[in-house]
């Protein structure tokens, strides 16, 4: 029983972290520059978020 308690805990944080890192790139894609001037910071940030997704990812996984 405390093992399927933990890993439903562990379900409800990916699952949070997830809706977390989906409002956040759904954020950004709507901050897509007007101008090929501000595509490279664009892009940065977006690298940067995707790389921290990648990061956090397989720690909610088995």
């Amino acid at each position: 029983m405390m093992i399927r308690g933990a890993l439903n805990k562990k379900l409800a944080d990916g699952l949070r972290f997830t809706t977390q890192q989906n409002r956040l790139l759904t954020k950004h894609y709507y901050e897509y520059p007007e101008s090929p001037e501000g595509f490279d910071e664009w892009s940065k940030k977006l690298h940067h978020i995707l790389d921290e997704s990648n990061a956090k990812l397989p720690q909610y996984q088995n």
